[in-house]
């Protein structure tokens, strides 16, 4: 019989420990769906492989977009546990990444990575089942992170029959000379947006 690859699991994701990275031709052939039950974005997935990777304070780029990637693929990026994979938080996911050269049918995904938290890559077929091929997965920096000039303890917003009242509270703040608040109203397919700068005092 033919013997799932190694990181079929999530206990058994294979660790990227320096970036970037670039994976060799993989195949998920005879793969199983160690996939979480928490609802998703992308729908279902299936056949897939596990790959884990320690946040850097980067915007980090996982794709499978290649030529060598010759199925239809899609990307999932969580965070939690193996131990309790159906708890585990989806931070983004990609079925079809129509920039990619190779083939529309591959994935790419981006997030934004905190420093010290560990990341787990779900790479498998766009729907629950078997759907088998092979796939180059690269895990590339994107610079870093934007960090937001104030620290934001909470924000609260409140209707009082006339108006929305906005109430905010920050730890920090550095070089923060006022606030900006935009009100979005959907009419159709238009977008009108509407401004109101309020000084920080």
């Amino acid at each position: 019989p033919i013997l799932p690859p190694s990181n079929d699991t999530c206990g058994a994701a294979i660790s990227i420990n320096s970036i970037p990275y670039t994976s060799p031709v993989t195949t998920n052939n005879a793969s199983s769906d160690d996939v979480p039950t928490s609802a998703s974005g992308c729908g279902t997935q299936g056949s897939n492989l596990w790959y884990s990777l320690t946040g850097n304070g980067d915007i980090l780029k996982a794709s499978t977009c290649n030529a060598s990637t010759n199925f239809d693929t899609e990307v999932r990026v969580y965070t939690g546990t193996c131990g309790s994979l159906n708890s585990m938080v989806e931070v983004t996911c990609n079925d079809d990444d129509a920039t990619c050269s190779s083939s529309s049918l591959q994935s790419s995904v981006t997030w934004c990575t905190q420093i010290g938290v560990k990341y787990y890559i779900s790479v498998g077929y766009y729907s629950a089942g078997a759907g088998y091929g092979n796939f180059v997965l690269s895990v590339t920096s994107q610079g870093a992170c934007v960090s937001l000039p104030i620290t934001l303890l909470s924000f609260d917003g409140h209707y009082d029959g006339t108006r929305v009242n906005l109430e905010w509270s920050t730890a920090t703040e550095n070089n923060n000379d006022y606030f900006s608040f935009a009100r979005v109203l959907r009419q159709a397919q238009h977008k009108l947006f509407t401004q109101q700068v309020i000084k920080n005092v």
